[in-house]
């Protein structure tokens, strides 16, 4: 059984948190890149840009090549928070509000922490269990409250949720023994061979008298969405456990809301002031259940 000291959980939680705050633009600028932009361009995109730079980086680090029982994690990490995540998430914000996507994206936390026991890489305990269920119903209670049923947008979500908990829980592993920033630039770098003919095929109809706004946006996803937020949130959940750091992503909807609401004028009401309030305390406690982390 591994066992996280108390300075390395508390690193891990300001790591991650660093993270999720680079993670919260994400669904509104989503929102601004696929009004000129398809799910599809933007996905693919963000990998190409994002997995380009990966490159450079570990060409100019010399970093050696994974063994091959890391380059199946890597895939499978790749898929998850690369192909998987980037274009549900485009998807869903065709039909659905960045304030309403970003609730939905609540259910992550749970979601990671079911694949982190599903995997035998952590055995949470009830008491973070029954917390972290007390999240996502807040989570779920709090979008049930904002707008009606969108039938695409939460199948898009719900795919993107699934797809970026499995990323990060086999990454979050991974990043134990090959560091964070590792992880993620070679889950990027495998994935590009699934879209630099994409990109390349769709150039040609591809809009380029868009506002400067929307390039911003997508060059945010790519850059920092993509990649850089992803050093600092898988090497926290390496350092402080992938169940516990993940609670802090039900933080998430919330600066969201903040960024949604000065970047797309979505307005914030008491009710969404509340659930923050008693989402804040949820995380808080459940930093202090216990969690087993298992050996590799």
């Amino acid at each position: 059984m591994l066992v996280s000291t108390s300075t390395d959980s508390l690193k891990g939680m300001a790591l991650g948190l660093i993270g999720v705050l680079m993670f919260s633009p994400t669904l509104p600028l989503n929102r601004i890149a696929v009004e000129h932009f398809s799910p599809a361009i933007v996905a693919e995109a963000r990998l190409l840009l994002a997995g380009l730079c990966a490159l450079v980086i570990l060409y100019l680090v010399r970093q050696p090549w994974p063994s091959p029982r890391q380059f199946v994690a890597l895939m499978i990490t790749g898929l998850g928070i690369g192909p998987g995540f980037a274009y549900f998430s485009a998807l869903a914000m065709t039909s659905a509000s960045s304030v309403y996507g970003s609730v939905m994206l609540g259910l992550l936390p749970l979601a990671t922490a079911l694949f982190t026991a599903l995997f035998g890489f952590e055995r949470p305990s009830r008491g973070f269990w029954l917390v972290a269920i007390i999240g996502v119903i807040l989570v779920l209670w709090f979008a049930s409250l904002q707008v009606d049923d969108l039938t695409l947008a939460n199948q898009a979500l719900f795919a993107a949720v699934g797809s970026a908990a499995l990323g990060y829980a086999v990454g979050g592993r991974l990043s134990q023994t090959l560091g964070g920033w590792q992880v993620i630039c070679w889950s990027l770098v495998m994935c590009l061979p699934l879209v630099i003919w994409p990109v390349f095929d769709s150039w040609s109809t591809m809009p380029f008298q868009v506002p400067f706004r929307a390039w911003a946006s997508l060059l945010y996803l790519c850059v920092f969405s993509q990649l850089i937020g992803f050093f600092f949130w898988y090497r926290g959940l390496a350092l402080g456990g992938i169940a516990k750091v993940g609670q802090i992503q039900l933080l998430q909807p919330f600066f969201t809301l903040v960024i949604a609401s000065i970047l797309l004028s979505e307005p914030i009401g008491l009710t969404a002031v509340i659930f923050a309030t008693a989402i804040c305390l949820v995380v808080w406690i459940s930093k202090k259940m216990p969690v087993m982390r298992v050996p590799e």
